[in-house]
């Protein structure tokens, strides 16, 4: 095992329970309260501005179920993602367990395809970097 250099400094690594989510996607709720996103055909400028006005559909429809609909729902900037775990589990109760691990595996899903964007809550340290609002590491 490696040991750390006398004098070297260790951070805590980031916890992805700390951040609060925010949607960068256009959506609608159908009356049953499931959740459709609208993901663009093409992330390109130019392929948006020229192709998209001429397609039918320039949008992709990404239905999600329940649990995945209640957590897009409640990522209004205001809840970090341990008070939706909890929320959760108030909510879904044995049917979402082991909800912390499902709740990060979808969260990180999101993040990897730039559906939503993670923020550190104001008062909180910053990582090593000294960004604010960085993006934890998987």
């Amino acid at each position: 095992m490696a040991e750390a250099k006398a004098g070297s400094r260790q951070t805590p690594a980031e916890n992805l329970l700390d951040y609060i989510p925010h949607r960068n996607l256009p959506w609608d709720a159908a009356a049953d309260g499931l959740v459709t996103l609208r993901v663009a055909r093409f992330s390109g400028r130019l392929l948006q501005k020229y192709l998209m006005p001429h397609l039918k559909h320039p949008h992709i429809a990404v239905h999600l179920d329940a649990f995945g609909s209640w957590v897009w729902q409640h990522m209004d900037g205001r809840l970090t993602v341990r008070e939706m775990a909890a929320g959760l589990e108030q909510e879904f109760g044995d049917k979402i367990k082991p909800v912390h691990q499902r709740l990060g595996k979808f969260i990180n899903m999101l993040v990897e395809r730039s559906y939503v964007t993670l923020v550190k809550p104001a008062g909180q340290r910053t990582g090593p970097s000294g960004a604010a609002g960085e993006q934890p590491r998987p």
